[in-house]
């Protein structure tokens, strides 16, 4: 979280600074999400394996 100490030299600064956040924030989630769906479909194949036998 460095740069937030320092004053922004100018509002496209700022903006850009916020973008940036975002994007960060963005990859975090969209990657938490496939982590999440992998973690589903596992489980969901490894019941239905477990419903075979």
């Amino acid at each position: 979280m460095q740069g937030f100490e320092m004053e922004p030299s100018s509002g496209g600064e700022a903006i850009r600074f916020l973008v940036h956040q975002n994007i960060i924030q963005f990859r975090i989630t969209s990657h938490n999400m496939h982590a999440f769906i992998k973690l589903l479909f596992l489980l969901s194949s490894w019941s239905a394996l477990l419903l075979c036998l």
